[in-house]
């Protein structure tokens, strides 16, 4: 069944502002963007905190935060990669989710943080998938943006 992007929209507000409310953790939610994520969304207090994994050249977790304002759902949130290993172009990256009011889902993902290289910027739109991500297969790391 595919959901108008309004629908999501609401959705999601509706997700973050009973997450909010309830200081409870709702069901993962997982999208294809740049590479597959899955996002936990919880509160600590009144703050709304996504935790989760990103399904790249290899697994990694990242956290961050989400807000609604005017319709909008906003979803920020930090990646650090092991760049000690030689997989990684860059150390970190940070991920910035958009969900309209009249539906369009878009993604904006920055890879920074290697002074000897140029910071790497993805955007796009992202569709929601099934949960869970999946580990990648081994033979695909170059499909990943900040990978080697």
């Amino acid at each position: 069944m595919k959901k108008s992007g309004y629908a999501i929209a609401v959705g999601m507000f509706a997700l973050l502002t009973m997450v909010t409310a309830k200081n409870a953790l709702a069901a993962p939610l997982c999208i294809q963007a740049d590479v597959k994520y899955e996002l936990d969304i919880g509160t600590a207090g009144d703050a709304v905190i996504i935790n989760g994994k990103r399904s790249g050249a290899a697994v990694t977790t990242f956290s961050g935060t989400g807000f609604a304002l005017n319709g909008t759902v906003t979803i920020g949130f930090n990646s650090h990669f092991d760049f000690g290993s030689g997989t990684w172009v860059h150390p970190s990256g940070t991920a910035l989710l958009k969900v309209s009011p009249a539906g369009a889902m878009t993604y904006d993902v920055t890879y920074h943080g290697n002074g000897g290289a140029a910071p790497i910027n993805v955007k796009g739109n992202f569709t929601i998938i099934p949960c869970p991500v999946a580990a990648p297969p081994s033979a695909e790391p170059s499909s990943d943006p900040n990978g080697h």
